[in-house]
């Protein structure tokens, strides 16, 4: 998870080598320009619970400004996880990875919530706990 305060204009540059998802946990991203894969693309406000998906070798980039304090949890899968789960279930659900910015999906946003509890507890079963949300959210995102 990460906190951020005193924030204007904030800067994006992002390369994922893996699979990423971001929750935006608090802060409103009111206006930007917003860049996928190079190719410039229209800019929507993110919200407190809106999500950011970018699959392994995407780039984001551009700029937005809105409130001062954000905070948002960045979730980032493994590469052989993800392949191993296109290969065993893409002849039932027909599976792609696309990039998503700011979209809002329920199931996928309560168990990103539910990862960023776990991360909070500290508990012994936490971390499995936790693998185990990530792995609905990323079987979620290949049918959305």
């Amino acid at each position: 998870m990460v906190c951020r305060t005193g924030l204007g204009r904030q800067e994006i540059s992002i390369t994922t080598e893996s699979p990423t998802l971001y929750l935006n946990l608090k802060g409103r991203a009111e206006c930007g320009e917003y860049y996928l894969n190079g190719r410039e693309i229209p800019f929507v406000v993110r919200k407190p619970g809106s999500l950011v998906f970018l699959p392994a070798g995407s780039t984001w980039e551009g700029w937005d400004t809105g409130e001062s304090t954000a905070s948002y949890l960045s979730i980032h899968y493994d590469n052989s996880f993800v392949e191993k789960l296109n290969e065993e279930f893409s002849s039932y659900l027909g599976l792609s990875l696309m990039p998503k910015l700011c979209f809002e999906h329920e199931v996928i946003q309560q168990a990103a919530r539910c990862i960023a509890n776990e991360v909070s507890y500290k508990c012994v079963t936490s971390s499995l706990i936790a693998e185990s949300y990530a792995t609905a959210i990323i079987l979620e995102i290949f049918r959305y």
